[in-house]
């Protein structure tokens, strides 16, 4: 398993490194993006994801030129044990999944 990840780092690494050589073409980049939860959805879920890909594709139209598309996705997951809730007279517990796709 470790020398899957690292293969797919050193792929990834020198696509990124070769799409800098097409001057005046386009490019694909595929990378492996980490992300950390921001604002009132830290407060969802804590974790930092390492679920994720991003996609990008560049055209150099002029010299001094270039127009790109990218798109990116992100899975955020937790998992809280045993949480109790109360609410009047009733009480509810559980292990939560907490997921959201971004």
């Amino acid at each position: 398993m470790k020398k899957i990840w690292i293969l797919v780092l050193l792929l990834s690494c020198s696509a990124s490194l070769w799409a800098q050589h097409h001057r005046y073409g386009s490019s694909f980049v595929m990378s492996y993006p980490i992300a950390f939860p921001m604002g009132d959805l830290k407060d969802y879920v804590s974790k930092v994801s390492y679920r994720g890909i991003s996609l990008e594709f560049n055209k150099w139209q002029k010299s001094n030129l270039e127009v790109g598309l990218e798109s990116g996705w992100n899975v955020f997951y937790e998992r809280v044990e045993d949480k109790v809730y109360t609410d009047k007279t009733a009480s509810i517990s559980g292990v939560q999944y907490r997921y959201t796709n971004s």
